[in-house]
This record gives structure tokens, C-alpha cells and sequence, in this order.
């Protein structure tokens, strides 16, 4: 199509897909689910090395660990996908992960001075997310086969505008505890949670 890259053309595809019923809470769902991992990439230099005292060997250790509960996230979704539906892949994964991301701010808020009371929910919350976002991008691009580049681009860049805002604030807000960064996890997964029910379950069948 010669006309795809057309600036009129793009901004009328972006119209369509933000007025489309799935593909906006697709769009939070991911865009908040990505924040939450940049609120770990922003804050968790400052609390484990800063706070806990970790060294760099083991925090790149701790990353490492948190990094493998999204890949164990994956692997459940790319083997139970096909049985129960990409839909309800999200579903689980949303209410999965905002136990831990409450958790870890509940844990952070009473004062609990452990780099597990950071680790443990997060691997936990990134197996969620491993769960969520594949599936959710999935459900955004596959009702638009024409405008594919379009949903994709717009998903990116509205997924890495918002993570670069929340990791932003978080290294801000940063003042010698873990309560914004565990904070901002539990917050972007609670809008997880809203994005999905308030606008993705009503388009979508159970």
C-alpha cells in the first residue's frame, strides 16, 4: 500500500484502533504491565545495593532471578494458550499479579528490611506478566490484519512513553526506602487489573 506511511493514513489508523472495543485496555494492560517492570529496572539498584546492601555480583544474580519468573510466565502461556484461550491467559495473569505487586508494597510499608521481601514478588509478578502480555498483544493486533504496523507501533510506543514516565518518578521519588518502587509496581498492577475489567472483559467473551 503506498499510502500506508502516509501521516493522514496513520493517524486515522491510530483513531480507529483507539476507538476499536479490545485494543484499547489491550494497550493499558500491557503499557501498565511494562511499567511495573520498569519501576524495578528504575528502583532497584537504590534498594538492594543502596538499602540492602547486596553486592553488584549478587544483584546482577537478583535481576537474573526476577528475570526467570517471566520466562517461566511465558513458557505456561505458550504451553496452556491453545487449551484456554488467550483471553483467559490474561485474565489469570491479571489477578495473579496483583497479589504480589500489593504484597511487596504492603511488605515495603511495614518496614520489612529484606531483599526477598523484594525478589519473591517480583519473580511472582513477573510469571504473571508472563502471562499477560503475550497474550494481550496478541488479542490487540489480531482483529486489525490490515493495520498490523499500526497497532504494533502505536502499542510501543505507548507501552515505552509510560514505563519511561513511571521509571522516571520512581528514581525521583527514591528517599532511602523501597516504598515507591514497591509502590508504583502495586499501582501499575492494580491499573493492570482495572485496564482488563473495565475495558478488555467486556469486549471479549469469557
Amino acid at each position: 500500500d503506498p499510502a500506508a506511511t502516509h501521516p493522514r493514513r496513520i493517524l486515522g489508523n491510530f483513531r480507529t484502533l483507539l476507538s476499536g472495543e479490545r485494543y484499547p485496555g489491550y494497550l493499558l494492560c500491557v503499557s501498565f504491565g511494562y511499567g511495573a517492570l520498569f519501576s524495578f529496572i528504575s528502583g532497584s539498584s537504590f534498594v538492594l545495593v543502596g538499602l540492602y546492601g547486596l553486592s553488584p555480583q549478587w544483584y546482577g544474580a537478583s535481576f537474573g532471578f526476577v528475570v526467570t519468573g517471566y520466562i517461566v510466565g511465558t513458557l505456561l502461556t505458550a504451553r496452556y494458550t491453545l487449551q484456554l484461550g488467550p483471553a483467559r491467559m490474561v485474565r489469570m495473569g491479571v489477578l495473579f499479579g496483583v497479589v504480589p505487586g500489593t504484597l511487596m508494597a504492603a511488605l515495603a510499608l511495614a518496614g520489612v528490611h529484606s531483599p526477598w521481601a523484594i525478589l519473591l514478588p517480583m519473580f511472582a509478578f513477573m510469571v504473571a506478566t508472563g502471562l499477560v502480555m503475550p497474550n494481550a498483544i496478541g488479542g490487540a493486533l489480531a482483529p486489525y490484519p490490515k493495520m498490523v504496523g499500526s497497532a504494533s507501533a502505536l502499542m510501543g510506543f505507548v507501552q515505552m512513553s509510560l514505563s519511561a514516565g513511571v521509571g522516571i518518578a520512581v528514581g525521583h521519588a527514591y528517599a532511602g526506602t523501597a516504598i515507591p518502587m514497591a509502590g508504583a509496581i502495586a499501582l501499575c498492577g492494580w491499573m493492570v487489573l482495572a485496564s482488563y475489567f473495565l475495558l478488555v472483559r467486556r469486549s471479549v467473551p469469557a
